[in-house]
């Protein structure tokens, strides 16, 4: 009876707003937090991505770096940097540590793949 009761509100949900709107639903509301905590992970870890991309061309060693955090405690501001072979390739700023070095991250990518680009 519960597999009749899922099935009939996963194809409600799909007749009523198409596939994109199931799959919403099936990952917001039951796929378990560690499941969810996996995809996010693998699909939006800009700091992991940009590892794999230094090492897979053995352009050197990757450091973050703190730069600077302003703002009161309530609603600070972190800056901080990526710097490959010691030197400063990108930096980023936001809410916390963690976000700031996810953005930097991803802004050295972005600088790194458009350099490698123009070399080939």
């Amino acid at each position: 009876m519960r597999a009749d009761l899922f099935e009939a509100v996963i194809a409600g949900i799909y007749l009523d707003g198409g596939m994109e709107a199931a799959k919403k639903f099936i990952y917001d509301k039951l796929l378990t937090p560690s499941l969810k905590a996996e995809k996010t992970v693998h699909g939006n870890d800009n700091q992991s991505r940009l590892q794999e991309f230094v090492q897979g061309k053995k352009l050197g060693k990757r450091e973050y770096v703190l730069i600077g955090k302003e703002g009161p405690d309530h609603s600070p501001s972190f800056t901080c940097g990526v710097k490959l072979n010691g030197k400063l390739i990108a930096k980023d700023v936001g809410s916390n540590k963690k976000q700031a070095e996810q953005k930097a991250a991803q802004t050295a990518m972005k600088k790194l793949s458009i350099q490698r680009g123009k070399r080939n």
